[in-house]
Parts: C-alpha cells; structure tokens; sequence
C-alpha cells in the first residue's frame, strides 16, 4: 500500500514540475520517501532536483542511494557520474561513465556524455577511441565526428579535422558550431576567403550572435583586409561602445596591421571594462611581446595571476614571455604549475619538453614525450621526440620520430629538416640526398635544408656541388642557426678566424642561440682570447645554467686566466652534470694549470672515456617548440 501511495505522491511530483514548479516537487518527492524510503523514482527525482540547483553534493547522495536499489541502472550511473565531474573528481566520473556505457552499450548520449568530459580533460587519445565508438552506434552523428574534428584540430591535424567539420554539418546542416569550427580550421590553414564564408554561415544561422563576427573580423585581417575587418568592429562598437571583447578585437586587429602602441591603447579601455579579466591582461601581454617587450610582458601577466593564480592562459603566456627573457629555468617552473593544474596539457607539456631540450636534459624530456604512434604524437612532440633522441646519441630512433612526423605533415620543412639532419647523423646521405631532392609540389627548400643538402653532396664526395649549395643556403633569410653552425664548423680547421667571425655573425642574426653562444666561446678560447671567452660562456650559462659544457670550456678558460677557485668551481659544476666528464680532464691541456691542486686530483674517478666536445650539447632541433 504503502509503494502504491508513494507512486501516487511522485505523479503528483511529476505534474507540479512540469508546471514550472520546484520547492512544491521537492517537498512531494521528500515526502514519497517518508511513506515509501525504497521509491527508487523519489530518490532518482530528488537527485535530479538538487543537479537543477547546483547541489551536486546532496544529488550525488540521491543516486548513490537509488544505486543500492537498481545496481545495474545505466541512468543512475550516468547522473552519478555528472554529479563527480561537476565536483571535480574527473576519475570517479570517468568510472561512472564507463560503468553506464557498458549497461546500454548503444545508448548514444551515455557515450556523448563521457566524449565532452574527456575532451574537456585534454585526454585527446581516449576522446578519440569514445568517438569512434560512437560513430559504431551512430554513423552519422554530428556531435561525435564534431569533437573527432576538435581532437584532430588540436594535435594539429587541420585538414583530417576540415573534412570531420564539412561531414558534421552535412548530417546536421543547421548545427552552427559545427560551422563555426570549419571557419576556425579553415582559418588555421589559411583558407581565409573559406573561413569568412564559414563565419558568414554561422550569422546566418545565429543572427544576434557576436562571436561569427569577431572571427570574421580575424579572418579578414589575416588576409590582408584590414580596413574592412577595422569596419565590421568599428560597426560593433558603434551600437556597443562598452563591448570589451570587441574592444580586445579591435586591438589584435591593430596589432596585426603594426600598430602595436594604438593596439595597446584600446585593450587598456578594455581592462578598465573588465580589470577582474584575466584575459584583458593575456592580452595586453601578446601585444607587449609584439612590441618587443617581454619584460612588461611579465609583469602584466602577474597581474592577472594576481587575480586568478590557475589560470592557464595567463601561466602559458607568462612561461613564452619567460623564454622570450631567456629565463629557462622560470619558463620551466610556470610550465610545471600548469601542468600540475592540468596534467593532460598538451601545449604545457610540450613546453616543459622545449624547456628541458634547450637545458640539455634529454632524458628527461624524452619521458614526457608521447610514444611515436600514440594519437597525442603531433607533429610538434614527435619533433621534441627526436631532438631527445639524438641529444642521446641515438639517430637512428630520432630518424623514426622525424619520418612519423613528416607522415603527419609532409608539407613541414622543419620536420623534414629534422630528419634529413638525423640521417646525416645515421650515416645515410644517400637517403638523405634523396629525401631533400624529393619534395611536393610547391615546396622549396629554406636554408637549413639547402645547408642539410651541401652536407650530404659533401658526404657523397661531390664537393663543387657542396660548395655551391653553401653559399646558396646563406642567401636565405633568415638564416637558419644550423646553417651558422655548420659553416663555422666547416671553416674552423683551416681558418678559424673566419669561422668565429661566421659563428659572431649567427649570433647576431640568433641572439637567443645557446648553440652559437657556445661556438663563439668555445671558438674564442682556442685562439687565446681568453677574456672575450669567459664573456660569452658566462652568457651561455644564463642561457642554459644546465650547460656541462658551458661549464667545463669556462673553466678551461678562467684556468688559463690564473683564476684557479673559479675554475674548480665551474669544473664541479661541469662534473655535477655530466660525470663522463670525469673520465679525461686530467688530461686536458687547458687545465694542467690546476694540476697540483688537490682538488683538481679529487674531483673524480675514472670512468667511461669522453672527450671534450667542441659542440654544445643540446642540438639545433632543440630550440623547436
């Protein structure tokens, strides 16, 4: 009787919610549980009721509740897994998710659910297995092959995502976010007059809609139409003077067309809109760095840490303008914090992997790089991947993540670069000719490659072919820092004057090269000017503080200079970082000046053999991000 009357309660409970009602079905659900405390809809109503309220506590009590009544109910176990997620316990919804999927296996919105907490989890390579699990129950269900798009769009992967967006919206044509992501990745590949008409499209179907036009306006101004994007703001503002995202608009339109001071102008009337923002001050900091001005930069990117210390635009920003100050230690610091926040990151890991490349600890960066066949493996980590490797010593594996890499994009001179380069270092000019000779269509070769492509014919023996290929590959601009490095290393035996003056000129044109640094140093101390050398190894270490032998080769020259404490102290730290150092310095004709001292004997014992290098130890491939 008791259930019947219960039931009665929750019909009554029912009608007074659908009448807009909710206190009075509350209080009706409440009191079904009163009369009936097993009424498993009561409880599954109670629970949905607190969800609308936002109190996801007191739900998830509810369904946990129901649970003990209906084991094996998918729904129950879906809301449960909302009520985790909206709590932020990511893992529990997740299992939750899972749990609801595998009861109804073909219930199509159980699996969307757990697709949009993935996603937003930057978990790309499971997002992709839920998708197409989805696509299984449903070929052609826009929401899945629109984040399909989204994960491909974020590994870098545009065309894959255009034509995921373009089949999207031919099974839902009147869907606008599919329409408006096609613009955005049509805008990424630089099909601007497409993006415009895909923005145009997005208008059409939401005509009050703001964010079409701002993206328009981008659009616009990256083709080159910059009075026409100006127009369609300036029309924005004129009905909407306090509109601070059109203002933020307006100002990367400037910046764009040059007018940085102008541009820095308007987004301070945006934060005087908005100074609670932090995305008014990301900003203002873009467009310092455009001006050449890292360091306000920073300090305006700690204001907006000020306001909000996890927001992870404002700490990505902060850990570029960082390496723009070639502080790689508090790029990397930053870029740590952001990844604790959000450890599947992928531009924060990718960074932290940058930031250890350009400090020389390799196998560090190398365990966070994604394996080479991993969905996560973009063309950008892959890269990272193979700097490790051959920073390692190892070509032969680097060569596998460049030419996966150049599978991804086959259009990429620098992934092509990279593998050319890991050839070369493999011993294989053969294929490394072969793969420089062989390009698409459209595609010339810039600096590096010609500069890879001499080294080869040089390798092969065909030296007039070589020699013109060097002089052809410093007519490029801007000259790559490898084609620098690769020449004054060519001229280094024969006339080493000329090879420091090469290094210097590359340093000039690479200012942030710790590579050139270290050759113009190391290029400084065998010609005996000892003090210019000290300089430029001191700069190297503010560089790269992780540098062993940055360390070592300043040492060798504070030696020859009678600084004897100085150069112990460089020499541990040398040491510190790379022991193999420890093997031969005895031996060093730089240091026999310490030769007596004690400390000198005890720094360390032998071990394996390892000659002093005449090279920086991270290669040029490190410096890509």
């Amino acid at each position: 009787m008791n259930d019947f009357l219960a039931f009665l309660i929750c019909k009554a409970g029912y009608v007074t919610f659908l009448l807009g009602g909710s206190d009075l079905p509350r209080r009706l659900y409440e009191k079904a549980i009163r009369v009936d405390p097993s009424s498993a809809e009561a409880l599954t109503w109670l629970g949905y009721l607190a969800t609308l309220r936002e109190d996801f506590g007191t739900a998830l009590a509810y369904y946990e509740h129901c649970l003990e009544m209906e084991p094996d109910s998918a729904y129950i176990h879906n809301q449960i897994g909302f009520c985790y997620y909206s709590l932020g316990q990511l893992d529990q919804a997740l299992k939750s998710l899972d749990r609801a999927v595998q009861i109804e296996p073909d219930e199509i919105d159980f699996i969307q659910g757990k697709i949009t907490l993935l996603y937003e989890a930057c978990r790309i390579d499971e997002t992709l297995d839920a998708c197409t699990d989805a696509i299984h129950v449903d070929p052609d269900s826009s929401f899945a092959l629109l984040y399909k798009g989204l994960c491909y769009l974020e590994l870098g992967m545009s065309p894959i995502a255009i034509d995921l967006f373009e089949r999207a919206i031919v099974n839902q044509p009147g869907e606008p976010s599919c329409q408006m992501w096609l613009g955005i990745a049509q805008l990424v590949m630089k099909r601007h007059d497409d993006a415009v008409a895909s923005f145009d499209a997005v208008s059409q179907l939401r005509p009050g809609d703001l964010l079409p036009l701002f993206w328009k306006a981008t659009a616009l101004a990256r083709s080159g139409r910059l009075d026409q994007a100006r127009t369609l703001i300036d029309e924005i503002l004129e009905f909407q003077a306090n509109n601070v995202h059109a203002r933020v608009q307006r100002a990367a339109i400037l910046s764009i067309g040059g007018c940085h001071e102008e541009a820095l102008d308007e987004l301070e009337l945006a934060i005087a809109m908005a100074p609670s923002s932090p995305e008014m001050f990301c900003a203002k900091a873009s467009c310092l760095l455009d001006l050449g001005r890292p360091d306000r930069a920073v300090e305006v990117l700690k204001e907006a840490l000020e306001i909000d210390p996890h927001d992870l635009d404002s700490l990505l920003d902060i850990s570029h303008a960082w390496l723009a100050l070639n502080r790689v230690a508090d790029a990397l610091a930053t870029a740590q914090q952001g990844l604790v926040i959000q450890p599947e990151s992928r531009n924060f890991r990718q960074l932290v992997v940058h930031c250890l490349l350009a400090t020389g600890q390799m196998e560090q960066a190398l365990e966070f790089c994604p394996p080479i066949l991993s969905k996560e493996a973009d063309t950008t980590s892959l890269g990272q991947r193979g700097s490790a490797q051959l920073g390692l010593g190892k070509p032969a594996l680097a060569a596998k993540s460049f030419r996966r890499a150049l599978e991804l994009d086959p259009t990429d001179l620098e992934c092509r670069a990279d593998l050319a380069g890991a050839l070369l270092a493999d011993g294989k000019a053969q294929e490394c000719r072969e793969l420089l000779l062989r390009l698409p269509e459209g595609v010339r070769l810039d600096s590096r490659g010609l500069f890879l492509l001499a080294s080869a014919e040089q390798a092969l023996g065909n030296q007039e072919t070589a020699e013109n290929l060097y002089e052809e590959s410093l007519q490029g601009c801007p000259v790559d820092e490898t084609v620098w490095l690769g020449l004054a290393d060519l001229q280094e035996t024969k006339a080493p004057e000329f090879a420091l003056s090469i290094a210097q000129q590359g340093l000039e044109a690479c200012p942030r090269s710790g590579q050139l640094q270290a050759q113009v140093g190391r290029l400084q101390l065998m010609l005996g000017r000892l003090e210019e050398a000290k300089a430029s190894l001191e700069l190297l270490l503010g560089l790269e503080p992780c540098s062993a032998l940055g360390h070592y080769n300043l040492a060798c020259a504070l030696a020859r200079l009678g600084r004897d404490s100085e150069a112990l102290t460089c020499l541990q730290a040398a040491m510190d970082f790379d022991e193999s150092l420890k093997a031969d310095y005895k031996m060093d004709p730089d240091l026999q000046t310490l030769a007596d001292d004690e400390r000198f004997q005890a720094l360390g014992a032998e071990k394996k053999p390892a000659g002093r290098s005449s090279r920086e130890s991270p290669p040029p491939e490190a410096d890509r991000l």
